[in-house]
């Protein structure tokens, strides 16, 4: 015997695909698929045959390569067997090769299910269930023999095999794919936040015997917030027992849209040796930055004390073997499963030249910069603080935005402003002991779920263009209990003074409402119009608790219809403006600077002030001022400029006397009731002044210029 030949020829029968014989209405022939080559010699003839094993009269081989099928034949798996034989030297060498072949019959092919789940996120492939994609098919056909050819949506949408099928074929996909989880829809990318789409994906399918149907694909794509690991393995090596700070390299989160990962919560993972630690840079840290991660904080951390290398692990003596701590994260983007991030931690002792590993993190009174673009406002990025923030010892928490006269989105707030500029904004802020105004209750801004923890929606700004626009938009608003904010009505923004302590009302210009189909809640955009810099407390304003709210000078009140009768606060209470109108108006008080002190002949000016609004109708103001400096004799008085000539205008004074304030004893009280706007003032009555002494009261130019310009754009 032949070693060469002992095997007999090679055969392949090509079964993948595995081999299907459709039916037909008369007798059909069916090639085998198969090759055979000798191999005692390359010139001699081979013998081949096909035998049926499970044979029936209705299914012959009529040669070596084709079977004959009867219309008669049953449906179902055969088993089958292809046998050559080759001479060399007088013998005789044979080599068999078993394989299966199915037989189906010609029957109709319908779809039954052709629509996805009512929305998907745009930002993650989509398993497609038989729930959202089946056909219907009989005669023999099984799932593995129906295949898809999906078209790509004109959005560039597609429906996709989630690996490479395993052998060639004109189509992308089976359904017996669908029923394996092996196919899902890969969207493409929104371009604007909270925003949906309707999707199309256009699709054939076929059966073995001929059957052709068509369909469509329907759903919704709706923009998702996604931060994902870029890897779900990583590493650190601490050499010589220094801790090592984890960085973005450790941790590694992107999100598809460009969006920022900073408020990505983590949980606090088992550590099996050493211990974690974070960057506390606050006066009672002092000396000692680095401190262990409490568990007060909430179990939790945000990414952006990986941003801030705020992180670190700190080996605490431990030389043993390498072990992994799993990081996951506390939510899912969208809903799903977490993040889940493997980190090995190796030790290597006495190494002469270990790389640099610590890093300092930046001083907390500087902004963490988030880039928006080096000249333009274009970009896109969270701030870190919004729906998405846990409670967190790192501060401030910090961004730079340049802004121009188009309205910049930051994450989840709106800037704008007539002048160029670049604002920062903190927000985490220690407010102290501030003492809120009766019925004011910060709101608060908190995750989807109550293990993420709120911030209250205080922030600091410093801000070049004086004439900040900033609105803020969160889907997660805590309001308080059995409160629910219906309109700007029900707001206050209130400006605080860290250095005095004293506050003042804000109005809000705008509250609306929407639905954000990215994060699956309600959104709502608060636009309050800031004077400048400083810090804002956003708050929730009990109209029936409150009457009185603190006022400053310069800074226009959005006096609402439905507060009724409304008392603003100037001047550390000293003045009182009580408001009432029909309908909703802008107010606002400037205190004129005087370049030389003017009285009337008798009077002697205390007290001015210039009212504006845009009130024109059914309205009515009261101010009150009490003050020690004032006496008895002290009166309300009104500048008729209307009527006056190139050097001074024409005052009016009211003749009814002031009232002691003996419950306080902040001294005399005057008070007066008008519609009139303009120049008001107090003055005490007995002192005569001489001609030489009067002059026009001027104004001051950069505070009134803001001011005219408001009422024009208010009338326009």
């Amino acid at each position: 015997v032949s070693p060469q030949c002992a095997a007999g020829p090679n055969i392949t029968v090509t079964t993948a695909p595995p081999i299907v014989f459709a039916l037909g209405n008369a007798r059909i022939n069916r090639t085998v698929p198969y090759t055979a080559a000798p191999v005692c010699s390359p010139s001699n003839t081979l013998a081949c045959s096909i035998s049926i094993i499970n044979s029936t009269s209705a299914i012959t081989a009529v040669t070596s390569q084709l079977l004959q099928l009867d219309p008669s034949s049953a449906i179902g798996l055969y088993q089958a067997s292809v046998s050559c034989s080759e001479s060399h030297s007088g013998s005789t060498y044979t080599a068999s090769s078993p394989f299966d072949f199915f037989v189906v019959r010609n029957a109709l092919l319908t779809v039954s299910s052709q629509r996805l789940a009512p929305s998907i996120p745009d930002c993650i492939p989509t398993r497609v269930t038989a729930d959202m994609l089946e056909t219907e098919f009989s005669g023999g056909v099984t799932a593995w023999m129906v295949g898809f050819t999906p078209s790509t949506s004109s959005d560039g949408d597609a429906i996709v095999r989630n690996v490479t099928l395993p052998w060639p074929a004109s189509y992308a996909f089976t359904q017996q794919d669908i029923y394996d989880s092996l196919v899902s829809i890969s969207p493409a990318l929104l371009t604007s936040v909270a925003t949906s789409r309707p999707m199309s994906v256009p699709f054939s399918a076929r059966d073995p015997t001929g059957n052709l149907v068509y369909g469509t694909v329907a759903a919704t794509i709706n923009y998702a917030f996604c931060p994902m690991p870029t890897s779900s393995q990583t590493s650190i090596t601490s050499y010589n027992g220094v801790p090592v700070v984890l960085t973005t390299d450790a941790l590694p989160l992107r999100e598809p849209h460009g969006l920022s990962v900073w408020n990505v919560a983590w949980r606090l993972p088992f550590v099996a040796a050493g211990i974690l630690e974070y960057y506390c840079s606050d006066p009672e840290c002092a000396g000692n930055p680095w401190l262990p991660v409490p568990t007060y904080f909430g179990s939790t951390f945000l990414q952006g004390w990986v941003i801030m290398n705020a992180l670190r692990w700190n080996p605490n003596g431990y030389t043993g073997p390498s072990f992994i701590i799993n990081f996951s994260t506390v939510e899912s983007y969208p809903p799903g499963t977490p993040a889940v991030i493997a980190l090995n931690v190796s030790v290597v002792t006495n190494n002469p030249n270990p790389p640099l590993q610590t890093l300092t993190p930046p001083p907390y009174s500087k902004c963490v910069p988030i880039t928006l673009g080096a000249t333009s406002a274009t970009g896109s990025a969270s701030l870190p603080f919004g729906p998405f923030v846990v409670s967190s010892p790192i501060r401030p928490m910090c961004a730079a935005a340049y802004i121009s006269a188009a309205p910049v989105a930051v994450g989840d707030v709106l800037l704008s402003s007539i002048l160029d500029g670049r604002v920062y904004i903190s927000g985490h802020v220690k407010l102290g002991s501030v003492v809120l105004p009766q019925g004011f209750v910060p709101l608060a801004f908190t995750g989807r779920n109550s293990s993420v923890g709120t911030i209250q929606s205080a922030v600091r700004i410093t801000t070049e263009p004086s004439d900040l626009i900033f609105g803020f938009r969160s889907p997660q608003v805590d309001f308080p209990p059995d409160q629910h904010v219906r309109s700007r009505t029900d707001l206050s923004v209130l400006q605080y003074d860290p250095t005095t302590g004293a506050i003042a009302h804000i109005s809000a210009s705008a509250w609306t409402q929407a639905i954000e189909p990215a994060r699956n809640a309600s959104l709502w955009t608060l636009s309050v119009t800031l004077p400048g810099s400083g810090i804002y407390i956003f708050g929730y304003l009990d109209n029936a608790a409150n009457r009185r709210l603190p006022a400053a000078f310069g800074t226009w009140i959005e006096y609402q219809a439905d507060w009724g009768t409304k008392t603003l606060l100037f001047d550390e209470g000293k003045l009182a403006l009580e408001v009432r109108a029909a309908s909703n108006a802008r107010f606002a008080l400037q205190q004129p600077s005087l370049l030389t002190q003017w009285s009337p002949d008798g009077y002697t000016i205390k007290y001015a002030v210039y009212i504006t609004s845009t009130a024109t109708a059914d309205y009515s103001v009261r101010m009150t001022y009490t003050s020690k400096d004032i006496s008895r004799n002290a009166v309300w008085g009104y500048l008729d400029e209307s009527m006056a000539s190139p050097i001074q205008g024409v005052w009016t004074f009211n003749t009814s006397s002031t009232t002691y304030n003996s419950s306080t004893g902040a001294g005399w009280t005057a008070n007066i009731t008008t519609t009139r706007l303009g120049m008001w003032a107090v003055a005490e009555k007995g002192l005569a002044i001489s001609p030489a002494r009067r002059a026009k009261p001027k104004f001051s130019v950069q505070l009134m210029l803001p001011l005219i310009t408001c009422i024009v754009l208010w009338a326009l």
